[in-house]
């Protein structure tokens, strides 16, 4: 998937990046906060990714009849 095998980890990179030039002083903390804040939006694009995913799933289960039966926290198909 996109996000998590290269989004996510740029975005990572970028933070860790970032961070490393903060602390030596070539850039501002204005640019760790931009980093910081790309990232955490990569991530809830991720999870809505994700969730809207899981929602599709469950719709086309419920259309063939398929439907999932969950026992404790894991679901048997």
């Amino acid at each position: 998937m996109l996000f998590r095998d290269r989004i996510l980890p740029a975005a990572h990179d970028r933070v860790s990046s970032v961070r490393a030039a903060f602390e030596t002083g070539e850039v501002g903390f204005d640019s760790l906060i931009d980093a910081e804040r790309d990232l955490r939006n990569d991530d809830l694009g991720y999870q809505v990714a994700m969730a809207g995913r899981s929602r599709r799933r469950a719709e086309l289960d419920r259309a063939l009849g398929d439907m999932p039966v969950l026992q404790g926290e894991e679901v048997i198909r």
